[in-house]
């Protein structure tokens, strides 16, 4: 299958500025289980564009006045200009948005306004106008950016960019708890522009079945007292397990079609056996309460390299 390049550019916004059982009552739940193989482009009515436009102008007022490029597959829509990229999904009433200006300011942003104290209550107050404040978020962390141009070679060992940069975003990150059950695989990052409007934004929150927390419930007492053993696949002896915890899971933003299910999460990381060059590989494993292990995301795999076409080296670069 072959996406139009505007689709593709927006599948990247939305899986880079980025990852992620069935308990006693409940059962998975799948909406729009087209697999990723059969996603196809579709046109959109002049209704739905109307629509879309509409939504778009309402939660982010610095896109009005410019005509936008409009494409859908499944129930992924996507609008674009030079100026922002925008994504929603129907099924999930997900949301994706980035303005080409975040992150690319002369000016450092203001020390003061962005300390969390200050800086949140202007996240979620642009989040309520934009009516993008889901229920259930938790604060979690920032990631900052920083702009600045040298010449690799000269830079000194100790070189620290977040001090000779500047300082030009910083992004919010939340988790998701329901009644006390966290919920694996939503996600909710937002980041301002100067004028306080929202620059980039990316917002995963699927409704949760009440059945899917009560059974977490289930898997949280369990992994509390023990009932719950980690698999055997995971029982080896290059592999550690870092944290056990239960909630509610599901697919990620990009993910075409959508499960979701009660599961235990596994922490884990495992080492490579090679002494001399040792990789280890820190993870996310999901299982239901039987042990079989749940995956909520699945795209295609590409295939390794064959050895005959990969480049061989000379001894010297051995």
């Amino acid at each position: 299958m072959t996406l139009p390049s505007e689709i593709r550019q927006a599948i990247r916004l939305v899986c880079c500025a980025a990852a992620l059982c069935l308990a006693p009552v409940a059962q998975a739940q799948d909406t729009a289980a087209e697999p990723a193989a059969t996603l196809k482009q579709r046109d959109i009515s002049g209704e739905e564009q109307g629509d879309l436009s509409k939504r778009i102008r309402e939660r982010f007022p610095q896109t009005s006045g410019k005509e936008a490029k409009v494409s859908a597959a499944g129930p992924f829509r996507f609008a674009a200009t030079e100026q922002w990229h925008y994504m929603d999904r129907s099924d999930t009433e997900s949301v994706a948005f980035e303005d080409s200006g975040y992150g690319i300011g002369k000016q450092p942003l203001d020390a003061a306004a962005i300390q969390q104290d200050s800086l949140l209550p202007h996240l979620e107050a642009a989040m309520l106008k934009a009516g993008l404040n889901p229920e259930g978020k938790r604060f979690l962390r920032f990631q900052d950016e920083f702009s600045a141009s040298a010449e690799p070679r000269l830079l000194p060992p100790t070189f620290d960019p977040s001090k000779a940069g500047t300082h030009v975003a910083r992004t919010a990150f939340y988790e998701r708890m329901v009644e006390g059950v966290p919920v694996f695989g939503s996600e909710l990052i937002v980041g301002l522009l100067p004028d306080g409007s929202i620059g980039r934004l990316r917002m995963h929150w699927p409704k949760v079945d009440p059945q899917f927390i009560d059974s977490a419930r289930v898997l949280q007492k369990m992994v509390q007292s023990d009932r719950w053993k980690v698999p055997p696949s995971l029982h080896r002896k290059e592999t550690e397990i870092l944290e056990v915890s239960a909630g509610v899971g599901h697919s990620g933003i990009a993910t075409p079609g959508f499960k979701m299910a009660p599961v235990v999460r596994v922490l884990y990381r495992t080492q490579s056996r090679d002494r001399k060059y040792p990789l280890q590989t820190t993870g996310y494993k999901y299982f239901e309460e039987r042990g079989q292990e749940v995956r909520f995301d699945s795209f295609p795999r590409v295939s390794a390299t064959p050895a005959a076409r990969k480049p061989k080296l000379s001894k010297a670069a051995k």
